[in-house]
């Protein structure tokens, strides 16, 4: 029989960044906010890998907050919530998504700190799209484990690092939206991002066939759907 236990040792980093978050998210609402937008949506995760689970499709959903200057130019910054189950690879030192019946590994927590910097063009008075570029910074923790990881945290903590080397917290993404301003103070939107490895230009990750991974791997696609409400 497979246990699994919950994790009550929260790494100190991700308390700090929790707290930045706190304050940062008090800082921006004492300003006068446009909007503010809840969404929901799915997320393929790339496994170029030969272990692991086939690229997994996992929900999302998060919050985001406009800063305009004025014009088409906007700042947005989002904060997005995801998970998935992991396992180590046997052949190197590499975490990888894993299918839920998988004996030993652990489901992590993700959290995707985005900063967009966006244009928006509107057609008609309610209707509008755009697109945005951004960095994500991208933590994750771990939340629940199974089978040797259950039995010796200890073991946990190289798969948690692969994450933070070689800067695999960093992903630059680009978006397109679609926003439908519905009532004076609710729109609906439909967005799509892209989040790009582009640490794999640094990595030298290598498959079991000495191949380099391919450029997918951990590679990031998104849709989703949000609700905006209008503060004016």
């Amino acid at each position: 029989m497979i246990y699994f236990a919950i994790d009550m040792k929260i790494p100190k980093g991700f308390v700090l960044i929790c707290i930045f978050l706190l304050l940062s998210g008090a800082a921006l609402f004492s300003l006068s906010l446009p909007w503010l937008e809840a969404e929901g949506g799915l997320l393929y995760l790339g496994n170029g890998y030969e272990e692991g689970g086939p690229s997994p499709l996992l929900q999302s959903f998060g919050a985001s907050v406009n800063l305009s200057f004025g014009g088409h130019f906007f700042l947005a910054p989002s904060l997005i919530f995801s998970g998935t189950q992991y396992q180590k690879a046997s052949a190197i030192d590499k975490t990888l998504p894993t299918e839920i019946e998988f004996a030993d590994s652990v489901w992590y927590l993700s959290m995707f700190l985005n900063i967009h910097a966006g244009w928006n063009f509107p057609f008609q008075e309610n209707l509008s799209a755009g697109f945005t570029l951004f960095p994500s910074f991208l933590f994750r923790m771990p939340v629940r484990s199974w089978g040797t990881y259950n039995d010796d945290p200890e073991l946990k903590k190289p798969l948690t690092s692969y994450f933070y080397q070689q800067g695999r917290l960093f992903y630059p993404g680009i978006s397109g939206y679609f926003h439908w301003k519905m009532f004076e103070s609710l729109g609906l939107s439909v967005r799509t991002a892209a989040l790009f490895p582009v640490f794999h230009f640094w990595d030298g990750e290598l498959r079991v066939d000495g191949e380099r991974v391919p450029f997918y791997d951990q590679m990031m696609v998104s849709l989703s759907f949000g609700v905006r409400y209008y503060f004016r």
